[in-house]
């Protein structure tokens, strides 16, 4: 179910419409006419409708309490997946495997970072 607006000369009700499909096509159903729209916006009473609703739909309620100010925003840090996948690559063990197998080896570079970027780089999009 939704709410839909339909014009009627100069003007505007607001429906609650359900679809059905009937032997294939799509069939709307109104299920109420609530009223004109901007009666029921200058009234209140499209806001006092979907708060009256809201406490069944727990999304709904959680916005409309943060909104509020009843409810902290939560923190969130953003991390790329680099980050994520370096503490992956250090916790399986995998850069003390890699310079133990070559630790006689005389490379001018870290071996290891090297294998680091070339296993990260597909993982995360990369070609």
């Amino acid at each position: 179910m939704f709410m839909r607006e339909k014009g009627s000369g100069k003007y505007t009700y607001l429906r609650v419409v359900h679809n059905r499909r009937v032997k294939g096509k799509v069939k709307q159903d109104v299920i109420a006419t609530l009223g004109r729209q901007d009666v029921l916006r200058k009234t209140g009473q499209i806001d006092g409708l979907l708060a009256s609703g809201s406490r069944f739909a727990s999304k709904v309620a959680v916005l409309d309490a943060h909104r509020r100010g009843k409810m902290p925003a939560a923190q969130t840090k953003r991390i790329g997946a680099s980050v994520v996948f370096e503490r992956l690559w250090k916790e399986s063990g995998v850069p003390k495997v890699i310079k133990h197998l070559l630790r006689e080896r005389k490379y001018g570079f870290d071996v290891e970072r090297g294998v680091f970027v070339t296993v990260l780089h597909p993982a995360v999009g990369g070609v």
